[in-house]
C-alpha cells in the first residue's frame, strides 16, 4: 500500500524502516558520555546538547559549559555507566558515609556499575555505603581530578 502526506509519497516498507529508525533512536536522558581524544565528558540532555561535567586534560571547556556537541551517537564518545537512582556517574567523586557514622564523611569515586565506591588504589570495587551525595562538579579538589584519570574502570 502507498500513503500520500503533503504530496510525498511512502509506501508500507518504507513506513516501517522509519518506524524502526525512530524507536531505534530512542535514548533515555540524562546519558554520560567520555570524549575519547580528550577524557571530558558530557552529561547529554538532548542528541547533540549537553554540560560538561569532568574537564577535559587541555581544560578546553569548563565545568558547567552547555552547548551543542559532536551527537552521542559518534564512534568517539565512550558511554559512561549511570545510577539513575542515585543519579551519579560511573567515577564521580563523592561524599560517602553511613548513617551509624554522625561525624565521619568519607571522599570517594563513585562506582556506578557495582553501587559502591572505588578503593583507595583506584581498584573498581570497595565499601557499600548507604549514603552518598554528589561533590559539586566545580568544588571537587585537584587532586580527585588528576586522581580520576588513574581509576581502574
Amino acid at each position: 500500500m502507498t500513503y500520500k502526506l503533503d504530496n510525498i509519497e511512502i509506501t508500507d516498507i518504507q513506513l516501517d524502516e522509519l518506524i524502526a529508525q525512530r524507536e531505534a533512536n530512542k535514548f533515555e536522558y540524562p546519558l554520560y558520555k567520555r570524549w575519547a581524544y580528550n577524557g571530558e565528558i558530557v552529561k547529554f540532555t538532548s542528541l547533540e546538547h549537553g554540560e560538561v561535567v569532568v574537564q577535559d586534560k587541555d581544560n578546553f571547556h569548563e565545568i558547567g559549559y552547555i552547548d551543542s556537541f559532536i551527537p552521542h551517537t559518534h564512534t568517539s564518545w565512550e558511554e559512561i555507566p549511570y545510577n539513575k537512582k542515585r543519579n551519579l556517574f560511573h567515577t564521580q567523586a563523592v561524599e560517602c558515609w553511613d548513617n551509624i557514622n554522625t561525624h565521619y564523611r568519607g571522599l570517594a569515586f563513585y562506582n556506578a556499575i557495582n553501587d559502591c565506591t572505588f578503593t583507595y588504589s583506584g581498584k573498581l570495587n570497595d565499601a557499600v555505603y548507604g549514603n552518598y551525595k554528589s561533590i559539586p562538579l566545580d568544588k571537587v579538589p585537584d587532586w580527585m581530578n588528576e586522581a580520576r584519570a588513574t581509576l581502574k574502570k
